[in-house]
């Protein structure tokens, strides 16, 4: 729902892109509320749930662990500075264990492998950036977590001078190829820009939100759009806020989901029962206010199974 040769920087870019990419793999790396010693002052996790870890499948509470596939480059949604993931998600995950009595495992999945990761028992559960889609509904159960938007990024001081997002026409905007934001932007262009009679965008495609940033950095393109939370993370976090400006002014809006096997309807009601309960007690928003994510939070009455297909289909 949401979201050509890569481009390639010229000779002079590539001294810049030396100059910024310390800075950059500083803020890429930088935690929001997950280093080791606000880890230490963290509350304690929920307490279990009886009822919720009876319901569990026989081979999750045989196991004693619930494994978790995610991407490990998202911050502050997930990242790994060391051996451990840490981020907004490892600390809502860790809610969850609490309250189902188990201990979780993550394992590292890329984005475009997390749904085969479920179907060949891998994983018992996805926890990334996966926003829900009517076709992802049909191959998986997803329960949103978590809101989200397509937004556009902007050198400090916002040169280009964009205000709203029909501003982004006409200019050069990088996007993650392939992913969420592309879709959306791709609908953009053509119902916005092109439909709206104005100069279409200079669309620069790019593997890695962090490829993007760098070229934004060194002026060659004028806008990134990407996920709203970990753009407007970098904005803050960057050289401490002296590098983007974050400029809300969404170009779609979805949410962001975990998802569980088709076949594990009774999986994905626990999962949702579950961050009912830690929305419900409060746990929820700490973890959010933790990583300044408020205002991505979900109503616990929205947080329902297949929620374009209806709950369990």
């Amino acid at each position: 729902m949401f979201s050509s040769h890569k481009n390639l920087p010229g000779t002079s870019a590539w001294k810049s892109l030396a100059l910024a990419s310390a800075a950059l793999l500083a803020f890429s790396l930088a935690g929001c509320g997950s280093s080791t010693s606000e880890a230490a002052d963290k509350p304690e996790t929920s307490q279990q749930v009886q009822e919720l870890h009876d319901r569990l499948p026989e081979a999750i509470k045989d196991r004693g662990v619930l494994r978790i596939g995610t991407v490990t480059s998202t911050t502050p949604l997930t990242q790994k500075p060391g051996k451990e993931v840490e981020g907004l998600i490892p600390e809502l995950a860790d809610e969850m264990a609490g309250i189902l009595g188990v201990e979780v495992e993550f394992i590292e999945s890329p984005m475009a492998a997390q749904i085969t990761a479920l179907q060949s028992d891998k994983v018992d559960l996805t926890w990334s950036a996966m926003t829900d889609t009517a076709e992802r509904e049909a191959s998986v159960n997803m329960v949103p977590y978590l809101k989200t938007t397509s937004s556009p990024i902007v050198l400090e001081g916002n040169p280009s001078n964009i205000q709203k997002s029909e501003d982004l026409c006409g200019r050069s905007v990088g996007i993650v190829r392939g992913g969420n934001s592309h879709v959306a932007l791709e609908a953009f262009q053509e119902t916005v820009c092109k439909g709206g009679g104005m100069e279409p965008m200079e669309v620069k495609l790019y593997d890695k939100s962090t490829d993007g940033l760098l070229q934004l950095q060194s002026a060659n393109i004028e806008a990134f759009v990407g996920i709203g939370i970990q753009l407007k993370h970098n904005a803050e976090t960057a050289n401490n806020g002296s590098t983007f400006d974050f400029v809300d002014v969404p170009i779609d809006e979805s949410v962001m989901t975990i998802c569980t096997h088709k076949d594990e309807a009774e999986l994905a009601d626990i999962v949702r029962a579950t961050l009912v309960e830690m929305a419900d007690s409060g746990k929820y928003g700490e973890v959010l206010e933790r990583y300044s994510a408020q205002d991505y939070a979900m109503d616990s009455a929205d947080i329902v199974v297949n929620p374009l297909q209806g709950e369990g289909k």
